[in-house]
């Protein structure tokens, strides 16, 4: 009877945003935004099928493991593989050994992979996907031809966003696109308020 009650726009969870300009705080994810970013993300951007498998070893407290991997493999009915840690050594092996398909990255974690001595293995593996953000233009096709990964799903966003820029058409060394509709507004880089001229302030509207 709990569950009949939860609306879309209820808390599914909280994200706990890193504290770059503070202390950490909590970011609110609704059932809808959790359900629309494994739809967008599984779905759209990856098009994971049934028989994929969604390699994971980044912790759940994270929204790169609890919304873009765990979501995406619910809507799309692939499997996730959940790891316990990453490792840089035994990445490669741990991935063979649960067939995966794709992968979630963040930060630098595809430069940990690189700085690894290569290894006759390295290309086999049966991943074709990668999907996350922070890997950096310098090392992406180099990245991308010593594992012969064919897509690279890059996304630029935050828990506490409204948008997120997608790299959905697999090209290089790009964040893509935003699908949602916004614009950009002047900000005083004082007081970090929108800034208005008389014409915008009588309409309440900030300035473009």
């Amino acid at each position: 009877h709990t569950t009949a009650r939860v609306q879309m726009q209820d808390p599914c969870f909280y994200i706990y945003t890193s504290g770059t300009t503070g202390l950490p705080k909590a970011s609110i994810m609704t059932h809808q935004r959790w359900l629309l970013g494994g739809i967008g993300m599984g779905n759209a951007m990856l098009r994971l099928q049934p028989d994929d498998v969604f390699y994971c070893c980044l912790p759940l407290y994270h929204n790169n493991g609890l919304t873009v991997s765990w979501a995406s493999v619910l809507g799309t009915g692939a499997t996730l593989a959940l790891a316990k840690k990453f490792s840089a050594s035994g990445f490669w092996q741990d991935v063979d050994r649960h067939g995966a398909t794709a992968f979630c990255y963040i930060g630098e974690l595809c430069r940990y992979l690189l700085n690894q001595p290569p290894q006759p293995t390295d290309r086999e593996h049966g991943v074709r996907m990668a999907v996350g953000n922070g890997l950096r233009p310098d090392v992406w096709m180099y990245f991308k031809q010593r594992f012969a990964i064919d897509h690279v799903a890059e996304f630029y966003g935050a828990s506490e966003g409204t948008l997120a820029f997608v790299n959905m058409f697999n090209l290089d060394k790009t964040a893509g696109f935003c699908p949602l509709p916004y614009a950009i507004v002047e900000v005083d880089t004082v007081t970090e308020e929108p800034s208005r001229n008389e014409k915008s302030r009588k309409k309440g509207r900030m300035k473009k």
